[in-house]
């Protein structure tokens, strides 16, 4: 019999050897010494999934408009030939910067077929400068009184002639027909849809010059697609003083004379007799002009 030595032999009961080499021997009062239980293991940590890429769809091709050339030969425009002559100059029927009929005579002049086009812009001037672009037959516009006048000069100093804007009298004795003209309310008939833009057929842009039936002396679009600048200051006045020789309007004012009517306004203001005015140095998007000489 072996003893354990010590404070805790007090308490401890004695253990033979054969209990120390056989635990199972050992008296039943001895209590069963329980192995500790392994701790569950951590679960392996797993890789996140790998994302699957996304097949990615071919892109459309990239439509791009073909780019406007930056220059353009210059090909002058197409005059007609306006025999001068005399007729009445108003409208007793019309506004009132329009009812004071008077009689005027005008010179011969050449007047241009057709209203400056973007493409003979581009050729004097080198840029576009029209909101209804990418149309290189239609008329020119988004140019200011002030503009126009540089044009002029350039176009003068290329072709070595005198080019010009149309005074106001000239403008109506031309799109009115010249010498034989009639009282057509429009330039070249009674409806305007026969031989110009506006708003009732325009769609709301400009047009190809010529497309409409043109007037008695084969001129386009006096009616509708843009309105025209004239040379002249405005005045609403100024049929109540105005010589009857070749009319150049008054000396001076704050704004300048256009005509004929826009793709965008009503046909009742694209008749022949209709005046309009703006400030020289304010382009609009539905003003151009025609040229003379």
């Amino acid at each position: 019999m072996i003893c354990l030595i010590g404070v805790a032999a007090l308490l401890a009961p004695c253990v033979s050897r054969a209990q120390l080499d056989d635990p199972a021997s050992g008296s039943s009062s001895k209590p069963k010494l329980t192995a500790p239980k392994p701790e569950p293991a951590a679960p392996a940590k797993q890789a996140p999934p790998v994302a699957k890429p996304t097949p990615v769809a071919p892109s459309a091709p990239k439509v791009e408009r073909p780019k406007r050339p930056a220059t353009a030969p210059l090909v002058e425009p197409e005059m007609v030939a306006v025999q001068g002559g005399s007729f009445k100059m108003g409208n007793a029927d019309g506004l009132k910067n329009e009812k004071d009929l008077h009689d005027v005579t005008v010179s011969s002049f050449q007047i241009s077929k057709k209203e400056v086009t973007q493409k003979l812009w581009l050729a004097v001037m080198g840029n576009y400068p029209s909101e209804h672009e990418a149309c290189d037959d239609c008329p020119v516009e988004r140019v200011s009184w002030n503009d126009v006048q540089t044009f002029i000069s350039k176009l003068n100093e290329k072709t070595k002639k005198q080019y010009r804007l149309p005074t106001e009298a000239e403008w109506e004795f031309a799109a009115r027909g010249g010498g034989n003209h009639t009282d057509a309310k429009y330039s070249g008939s009674n409806t305007a849809d026969e031989v110009g833009w506006t708003k009732e057929n325009g769609g709301g842009t400009t047009h190809p010059c010529a497309q409409k039936k043109p007037n008695a002396l084969g001129i386009y679009d006096m009616t509708g697609n843009v309105w025209e600048w004239c040379s002249d200051f405005y005045d609403g006045n100024y049929y109540k003083s105005s010589p009857p020789m070749d009319p150049k309007g008054p000396a001076n004012g704050s704004y300048k004379v256009f005509r004929g009517g826009g793709f965008d306004q009503d046909a009742t203001t694209a008749g022949c007799t209709y005046r309009n005015a703006s400030i020289p140095d304010v382009p609009m998007a539905h003003v151009g002009f025609r040229l003379c000489r």
